[in-house]
């Protein structure tokens, strides 16, 4: 019978990374909290939303060099512990930006 084998899996290694240069790179722009806000409200749909991610890849993978990225994306909207990290991570670096700005 076939048997489903992927081609690449997610480490937690490379989800670590995709979460620190998401979050720096909303840091960059400074839309931390609508991004915020955005992560927490799609929450409830985040599974379909890394499922719809993972079905695009193919398609998405044309236009970078390493398609590989929108895999690790997918594998962390579709899991609630990583969306979660890159939602604390955000945060933190919003914390610390502020601590920098009040600084004398």
């Amino acid at each position: 019978m076939f048997q489903w084998q992927l081609g690449y899996e997610t480490t937690p290694e490379a989800a670590g990374q995709l979460i620190e240069r998401v979050a720096k790179a909303v840091q960059r722009f400074g839309m931390e909290v609508p991004a915020v806000f955005f992560l927490e409200l799609s929450k409830p749909v985040s599974f379909t939303a890394g499922s719809l991610v993972h079905a695009a890849t193919p398609f998405l993978g044309a236009y970078t060099d390493n398609e590989n990225v929108f895999t690790d994306f997918a594998t962390v909207l579709s899991d609630r512990t990583l969306l979660e990290q890159l939602i604390c991570r955000i945060e933190e670096l919003a914390k610390e930006s502020d601590r920098e700005k009040r600084r004398p």
